[in-house]
């Protein structure tokens, strides 16, 4: 079999020949193959993936769910042709994304913005060209 190196080359031809991009996940398998290579593994495991996405220790937990994301899709590809190559587990650091907290509006809050807006929609036919009123301070 290929070098680790090789192999994570031939997989981001193959993927962005199928038009995928992968800017930043070339530079995220790059670090992977360089930390595995540092380890003297010549396969990718579920442990050396799981070391390596939590690196550096105490970051994000979305970050280090990316990084896996990376090195899981490489290892499906690499189990393909090397049956050896274990595929980290879906559900080891799965990638979870933060809503944004809904701002509610109050009486208080929507007050300000009902008086500079006037009555909408405007009473009567609406004009071609309608907006609304200036700001007054």
């Amino acid at each position: 079999m290929n070098t680790l190196r090789q192999a994570a080359e031939d997989y981001l031809v193959l993927r962005r020949s199928l038009g995928f991009k992968l800017v930043a996940e070339g530079y995220l398998l790059a670090s992977f193959v360089d930390y595995a290579e540092r380890a003297g593994a010549r396969r990718v495991t579920t442990d050396l993936a799981l070391d390596w996405a939590m690196l550096p220790a105490g970051k994000d937990p979305i970050w280090c769910a990316k990084r896996m994301t990376v090195v899981r899709g490489f290892a499906r590809h690499l189990h393909t042709i090397d049956p050896g190559t274990e595929v980290p587990a879906a559900d080891l650091l799965p990638q979870r994304t933060r809503r944004a907290t809904p701002y509610l509006y109050t009486d208080d809050t929507s007050t300000p913005t009902t008086k500079w807006t006037g009555s909408w929609p405007p009473p009567g036919p609406c004009p071609r060209r309608w907006s609304p009123p200036p700001m007054r301070r």
